[in-house]
């Protein structure tokens, strides 16, 4: 656990361009202490994965904590593009403009820096 988060995130990565961070958590109990931190609700029993958007200070500070509880990295793709979809509406971009091209390199991005967290887990199980 981080004294800095007070959660446990397997991967924190800055969003480039749009701002904020995104943070990989792996189990259910880390997710929950996250909100829990930010004082926010969510409920991750009965779930594959997750996502929240987290914010303090107007929307100054964005944490985007993608939940990646069971089906590797298809739930962690799927997870980022809810992610990537937010991003782009809280930065006011059109996720379909340019032939999607904002969404896709944003979620090929996202998917780089947190795949190799996600395929690490799923090959110790």
């Amino acid at each position: 656990m981080s004294k800095k988060t007070g959660y446990k995130a397997v991967r924190i990565c800055s969003v480039p361009l749009y701002g904020g961070e995104v943070h990989l958590i792996l189990s259910r109990k880390q997710m929950q202490a996250a909100a829990d931190a930010y004082g926010a609700k969510i409920n991750a029993e009965g779930f594959a994965g997750q996502f929240a958007r987290l914010e303090r200070g107007g929307g100054r500070e964005r944490r985007y904590l993608i939940g990646v509880y069971e089906g590797g990295l298809s739930t962690l793709a799927h997870e980022l593009g809810h992610a990537a979809l937010d991003i782009l509406q809280v930065a006011g971009i059109d996720a379909h403009s340019g032939n999607g091209e904002p969404f896709c390199y944003l979620l090929g991005h996202l998917f780089d820096e947190c795949a190799p967290a996600v395929a690490k887990k799923v090959m110790r199980s």
